[in-house]
């Protein structure tokens, strides 16, 4: 017998799934009992020194927040403010008035 995972949605089926970050934080879980549970049995799971897992932690953070702040609209004119404003009010609903100049 099979299961199906499924619920109305508006008339339309729509299967559940697990989210991307419950399935990171999953293998990150896994990863991490892991190698807990073979450093206590005297096992080096990993053939890396801490300075090199320390260069590798640090550099990977350093690409992730660097892509973070570059992938964001960062607006620092006058201008792009506004539009954001404006942009904002329209993803809403609100009724927006411009003027032409």
């Amino acid at each position: 017998m099979v299961i199906k995972n499924i619920i109305m949605k508006g008339g339309v089926d729509v299967k559940l799934k697990p989210t991307t970050g419950s399935i990171i934080r999953t293998v990150t879980l896994v990863f991490a009992l892991t190698n807990k549970v073979l450093t206590v049995a005297g096992i080096n799971p990993l053939p890396f020194s801490d300075e090199e897992m320390y260069m590798f932690g640090t550099t990977a953070a350093t690409l992730v927040t660097g892509v973070w702040a570059w992938w964001g609209n960062n607006s620092f004119t006058k201008e792009a403010i506004k539009a954001d404003k404006y942009l904002k009010k329209l993803k809403s609903g609100e009724e927006c008035i411009t003027k032409e100049v």
